[in-house]
């Protein structure tokens, strides 16, 4: 499952085009239906602003706009990345993982499940599971390694 506010498209307190990204994300190389059938149940929100319309921080997998300074003075559209985030049980707040440009989150997102498929126990143990065992900085620390679209 994944939502996405309006961005930027509609809301002026955004910072990031989130229907863009969302749209990028299922259509682009994440669209892969036999990749998100070896993923698994999985929820991603995105969010424009930490307003959190979407509700990020309970997801799987929740990205929230942001803005960074460029070299050039201006500024570029990004996401912060959280994991870990439930309702079931006592649920938990996802964590922030990597702050990632806007441009490389389809990359980044498939990178970060790849190293999860790889990694994981079983086809049964699911992304929360996962996340929970395994240590945030270790996941960070693939993630520079595998493929350079974290910041």
């Amino acid at each position: 499952d994944t939502v996405a506010c309006v961005g930027t498209t509609q809301c002026k307190m955004a910072v990031a085009d989130t229907p863009k990204a969302c749209f990028e994300l299922i259509s682009g190389d994440c669209g892969d239906p036999a990749f998100w059938e070896q993923v698994g149940p999985l929820r991603i929100h995105m969010t424009g602003c930490p307003n959190n319309c979407a509700h990020a921080w309970i997801a799987d997998i929740g990205l929230r706009g942001n803005r960074r300074r460029n070299d050039e003075g201006g500024s570029v559209e990004g996401f912060s990345v959280f994991v870990g985030g439930r309702l079931s049980g006592a649920g938990r707040i996802a964590e922030l993982l990597v702050e990632v440009d806007a441009a490389n989150i389809t990359t980044f997102i498939r990178e970060l499940l790849d190293i999860y498929v790889a990694q994981r126990q079983s086809p049964d143990e699911t992304f929360g599971a996962y996340v929970e065992r395994v240590p945030l900085d270790e996941i960070r620390d693939q993630l520079i390694s595998a493929g350079g679209s974290v910041l």
